[in-house]
C-alpha cells in the first residue's frame, strides 16, 4: 500500500468555513487511519524479526509511532478549533502530518 504524500496544498487554508473545515479534518482522519493500519502491519512484521534486527527496528518504530500519536493529537486539537485558532492549528496539523509522512517513508526505506 502506498501512503499518500501530505504536501498537497490545502484549499484556502486560512478561511474558517465549517464545510471546508470538516472536509479537511475528514481527509486528515483518513490519512491518520491509513498510517495507523500500516504502522500496525509494520509492528507485526517487526515482532517476527530476529532479536538483533528487532532491537534497532523497535527504536525506529517507536519514533514513527510517536509521530503518529502527535499527528493524531494535533488533528484532535484542529477538530476542536475555534475560528480564531483555525489558521495556526491548520499549519501545525499540516506540519505534524508531514513529519509523520516523512518518518513513515524513512522507516520503510531503511527497513525494506
Amino acid at each position: 500500500m502506498t501512503i499518500s504524500d501530505t504536501r498537497q496544498p490545502t484549499q484556502d487554508p486560512t478561511m474558517f468555513d465549517e464545510e471546508k473545515r470538516q472536509a479537511y479534518i475528514d481527509k486528515k482522519k483518513a490519512q491518520y487511519e491509513e498510517w495507523s493500519a500500516e504502522i500496525d502491519k509494520l509492528r507485526a512484521k517487526v515482532k517476527q524479526a530476529s532479536a538483533d534486527v528487532r532491537s534497532e527496528t523497535y527504536d525506529n518504530l517507536e519514533r514513527l509511532m510517536k509521530a503518529r500519536d502527535e499527528a493524531g493529537a494535533q488533528l484532535k486539537r484542529t477538530g476542536e478549533a475555534t475560528q480564531d485558532a483555525w489558521s495556526d492549528l491548520l499549519r501545525q496539523t499540516d506540519v505534524a502530518f508531514q513529519d509523520l509522512s516523512d518518518r513513515y517513508h524513512e522507516f520503510v526505506r531503511s527497513h525494506s
